[in-house]
């Protein structure tokens, strides 16, 4: 069975290499693979690096952006061009212990189950904590674990291909993706996670774009906004069937509310408020302030304040 390995990098000269290099160790165990690089129009030397890889290993596929488009769009195009059965997502800045490829194969062969979920490093003192996860070496989660946030953990995930091609990311949401893979979890409704580590992974980068959300970005807010709007549209009717569900779409409309008028949306605003109160739940007494008297402007500056004295005493105290 064929694996495609897929990698978006951005501005990664410093770490891209070592992920390249962790993919290649793993060709000893005779495992068929391809790693596909899609390069999201990077400005320093990434291109270069990569390309002389592809030059050396036949086993890389290199696809250059001439523009930045965003990690989704990059993720896309390498799934596009994927032609293993599966696909296992591996960020340019995390690496595959060096037994990845043969023991992932190892439980993936057989082919039993869609989606295949195996534990990163960072996570392990989620995954103790987890009641589904704790102790077992093997679990079966279904859809309904993930969509009732009964398991909400990150995972290395190996996917069939055909699931990621039929629900692309949406390339305008960047570190949303939360919302997607619930639909990948729909289609496989069994997902097997194995407690075993097969990635390294970096997420103390000063660049990560998980650090590039913040509530003095209209952008960002707005990007926010549409997630939620999507988890709504996509698993409204499913999670208002049980109690832990109308939770989740309570928050889920608060956080709407929340958002529309930081962005000074009124109107949606409201149609959110009359939601969220339609399904039982209570409008936070700053929003409803905010939404009274129109203070959208001034809640959003605020924010921005907020914010910026955050990170000053967060840098203060680095120092």
């Amino acid at each position: 069975m064929k694996y495609s390995i897929i990698t978006p990098v951005y501005n990664r000269a410093d770490c891209v290499a070592r992920c390249l290099d962790s993919v290649i160790r793993n060709l000893q165990w005779g495992v068929e693979l391809e790693h596909i690089v899609v390069d999201d129009g990077s400005h320093d030397e990434t291109p270069k690096i990569v390309q002389n890889y592809a030059d050396k290993h036949p086993h890389i596929k290199f696809i250059p952006f001439s523009q930045n488009r965003g990690t989704n769009a990059a993720r896309n195009a390498a799934i596009a061009a994927a032609t293993g059965e599966y696909c296992i997502i591996l960020d340019s800045d995390d690496y595959f212990v060096n037994e990845a490829i043969n023991f992932i194969n190892s439980i993936a062969s057989n082919q039993k189950y869609m989606h295949y979920c195996f534990a990163a490093d960072d996570m392990v003192e989620y995954y103790q904590s987890c009641s589904l996860l704790m102790g077992k070496q093997k679990a079966e989660l279904t859809f309904e674990n993930f969509l009732f946030e009964e398991v909400t953990g990150d995972f290395v995930h190996c996917i069939k291909t055909e699931t990621l091609q039929k629900y692309p990311f949406d390339e305008d949401l960047r570190i949303y993706e939360g919302v997607f893979f619930k639909r990948f979890y729909r289609e496989a409704q069994k997902i097997l996670y194995t407690n075993r580590i097969v990635t390294i992974r970096e997420r103390n980068r000063t660049d990560s774009v998980t650090r590039n959300v913040l509530r003095n970005d209209r952008k960002q807010i707005a990007k926010g906004l549409l997630s939620k709007q999507l988890l709504v549209e996509w698993y409204g009717e499913e999670l208002s069937q049980k109690p832990k569900g109308v939770s989740i779409l309570r928050n889920a409309y608060k956080v709407m509310l929340d958002c529309n008028l930081l962005i000074g949306n009124y109107k949606d605003a409201m149609v959110c408020k009359q939601k969220l109160v339609s399904i039982g739940g209570k409008v936070p007494t700053h929003l409803r302030f905010v939404y009274t008297f129109n203070l959208g402007g001034l809640y959003f500056y605020a924010g921005c304040i907020y914010v910026y004295v955050r990170y000053y005493l967060l840098r203060s105290n680095i120092k």
